[in-house]
């Protein structure tokens, strides 16, 4: 489960780590989708379920926007450690386990994550 987290984690960083232009590809794909959510994907917080749930979910409705972007930078960028680190993540996200794992934790999540923010008095 830990690699799991561990890619949701990974495609935060490539897209808002330290690239503007990357950042600026997936929010335009975004924006093109027509999308009435302007959820953008979400950093993972290790130590929250509620983090967890943001960044699992914001992967999920925004994976066919993810799919593509990485696929620009593939396609389009003159680096190739970049091209390199898209290309992985790609493979990584559109592996049959791992979108079977996002589908289940975002079902397990959305379920955990009211029980997570209720405080007792």
């Amino acid at each position: 489960m830990e690699i799991f987290f561990d890619v949701v984690q990974r495609v935060f960083v490539f897209f808002f780590g330290h690239s503007i232009v990357r950042w600026r590809i997936l929010s335009d794909l975004i924006k093109e989708s027509n999308s009435q959510n302007g959820l953008l994907i979400k950093k993972l917080n290790p130590t929250r379920w509620a983090g967890h749930y943001e960044a699992v979910f914001a992967l999920k409705i925004r994976f066919v926007e993810i799919q593509k972007a990485l696929t620009k930078v593939i396609l389009c960028s003159s680096k190739l450690d970049e091209r390199n680190e898209a290309e992985k993540i790609k493979k990584q996200i559109e592996n049959y386990n791992f979108i079977c794992t996002l589908v289940f934790q975002c079902k397990i999540l959305q379920i955990i994550n009211p029980t997570t923010q209720t405080h007792p008095t």
